[in-house]
């Protein structure tokens, strides 16, 4: 169990992501902040157009477990922070909580900072912070 909280500005590009209890089997949760999402053909029309999503990957492929609207601004330094405590699994944006899910799969593993593609983003303060 802990919490990880770091300090992140994306700059250009597309999506921030915290990845967490990363398993050596290649599983993990991750948190994504995506500007200017857009549902794709198939799943459920109307999301906003940002969004911060609670995902959980594996050999099974990558899987939504909850998404919620955020009202992201690029050249924005946000303060994130993760908490994963047994099965709780939640995001906490500037100090509110902004995604929530209770998931059990991976129980413990490391974390990881992603971007994708052709993203530019700022990212500092990375603290990691053992609970129990």
């Amino acid at each position: 169990d802990y919490e990880v909280s770091y300090k992140a500005t994306l700059l250009v590009g597309s999506a921030l992501q915290l990845h967490f209890r990363v398993s050596e089997g290649g599983g993990y949760y991750m948190i994504d902040m995506w500007p200017g999402y857009e549902a794709p053909p198939g799943e459920e029309p109307g999301h906003p157009a940002t969004l911060i999503s609670m995902r959980k990957a594996g050999a099974g492929g990558v899987d939504h477990l909850n998404k919620k609207p955020f009202p992201f601004k690029m050249n924005v330094e946000y303060d994130f922070r993760v908490v994963a405590i047994g099965s709780a699994l939640s995001c906490y944006i500037n100090g509110v909580m902004v995604n929530e899910v209770s998931h059990d799969m991976f129980r413990n593993g490391g974390i990881g900072l992603n971007m994708w593609h052709t993203t530019t983003a700022k990212y500092r303060d990375l603290k990691v912070r053992h609970i129990r």
